[in-house]
């Protein structure tokens, strides 16, 4: 992820370092759903995952506009980690009452919203995958696959570059999450907040110290 990042906002960067991003984004939207089970309280956990996404929203905003660069800060995981965990949660109230209306009402909204995140659609699907499989590695695995061709072949077409002409490598995740053994990890606080610190502070420093790169 980190490097990643430096090939996103540094010019010249080798673009293997965006190979090992493709891997990395599928990891956090399965982790994202694994914890989605485990965690004791699903609303904490999207509100944690949303104030992270105003916060990283608010210190980028002010990076780009007294700070600005070539390349701004225009990404953001929080929110469609958040959006993903929203998703779940209808999707669990409607299998309690299919005719919960606020679920109802919410899913067509979030589906909408991803258009608008990073990752789009394609992470839409990701988590989706994740959701419906879960624990079915015999189903999981294909459909999977599919998915990351899938969109692969339409970057190809609608003429994307960057790291739309690798995203097909999210393939590569799978042997690692075949070795999850399905358990809840080690929960102490610092462990549990860490991401939610080091995910904006690595890419500000990263936009930070590039700015010397571009000036």
């Amino acid at each position: 992820m980190v490097l990643d990042h430096f090939h996103y906002f540094w010019e010249g960067t080798p673009d293997w370092f965006s190979y090992l991003g493709r891997i990395v984004a599928s990891i956090f939207f399965f982790l994202l759903v694994e914890g989605f089970w485990h965690t004791r309280n699903r609303w904490r956990y999207l509100g944690r995952l949303i104030s992270g996404g105003i916060i990283m929203s608010l210190g980028s905003g002010l990076l780009n506009h007294f700070l600005p660069a070539p390349v701004l800060i225009n990404i953001n995981i929080f929110w469609p980690l958040a959006l993903s965990v929203a998703l779940m949660i209808a999707f669990e109230a409607l299998k309690e009452n299919n005719f919960n209306l606020l679920a109802l009402f919410s899913l067509p909204i979030i589906v909408c919203l991803f258009f608008f995140v990073e990752g789009s659609w394609m992470l839409l699907g990701v988590t989706l995958i994740f959701y419906f499989t879960r624990q079915r590695w015999s189903v999981l695995f294909p459909v999977f696959v599919f998915w990351a061709l899938a969109w692969q072949i339409i970057f190809w077409k609608i003429g994307f570059s960057g790291n739309a002409n690798y995203q097909w490598l999210m393939i590569f995740s799978l042997p690692l999450l075949w070795l999850y053994n399905g358990q809840r990890g080690k929960s102490a606080p610092a462990l549990k907040y860490f991401f939610y610190l080091f995910y904006p502070l690595h890419i500000w420093i990263i936009y930070l110290i590039g700015l010397k790169w571009w000036y």
